[in-house]
């Protein structure tokens, strides 16, 4: 587990060598078996799982319908991290679908979720889901020719302090920088690639 502040705000774990590198966002739910099926019946498949985690609770790994990955947890005695927005915590989960339409559906069909869009045209198909009251994730179009190489996946923020600090720090212990620090409307990101290949982003708030 990794804390800050004596928070705990992620966790590592080895994977099988068939397995990529990469960050998991999860999901919490309070029947894994039900949201498992849940998952399969909107097109969805179980990658592993059920699979209890001590006392802590119980994971599975997904695939939604285009191939992204994530992660559901059903809590036992621990129930995940707090969404207050703690720097060197995770802040923001994006959804980037070769399948945006059937994203939503998928989605919305497991969890529940309602989609507020904020863009929608075909340079930039854009919307957001929120989780009592407080924006907490996104889905973004990526279907674009400009995208064709990449897969469908969950992309993670952390909350730093500078972004170009970070960013600086993270290439300095042996990652690599994928996207400059670059002002947004958000504040200032980064995208970076740890020593391992999993890619993360960075956010400076406004």
């Amino acid at each position: 587990m990794f804390f800050n502040d004596g928070v705990p705000v992620a966790g590592a774990m080895s994977t099988a060598s068939e397995y990529p590198n990469g960050w998991t966002m999860y999901v919490q739910v309070d029947d894994i078996t039900e949201a498992m099926q849940r998952v399969t019946a909107a097109g969805g498949s179980v990658a592993a799982g059920p699979i209890p985690i001590a006392d802590m609770g119980t994971m599975a790994v997904i695939l939604d319908p285009a191939g992204a990955v994530f992660g559901l947890w059903a809590p036992g005695t621990f129930s995940g991290f707090p969404l207050e927005g703690r720097t060197g915590a995770p802040v923001w989960f994006e959804l980037y679908s070769k399948n945006y339409a059937g994203a939503q559906a998928f989605y919305s069909s497991v969890f529940g979720w309602t989609f507020d869009v904020m863009s929608d045209t075909d340079q930039f198909r854009y919307s957001t889901v929120s989780v009592a009251g407080e924006r907490v994730l996104g889905l973004m179009d990526f279907s674009a020719e400009m995208h064709s190489a990449m897969p469908s996946y969950w992309n993670i923020y952390v909350s730093v302090a500078n972004c170009d600090d970070a960013a600086a720090a993270a290439v300095a212990h042996g990652g690599e920088l994928i996207m400059a620090p670059t002002d947004t409307p958000k504040g200032r990101m980064a995208a970076v690639k740890d020593p391992d290949g999993s890619v993360f982003s960075l956010m400076q708030a406004k």
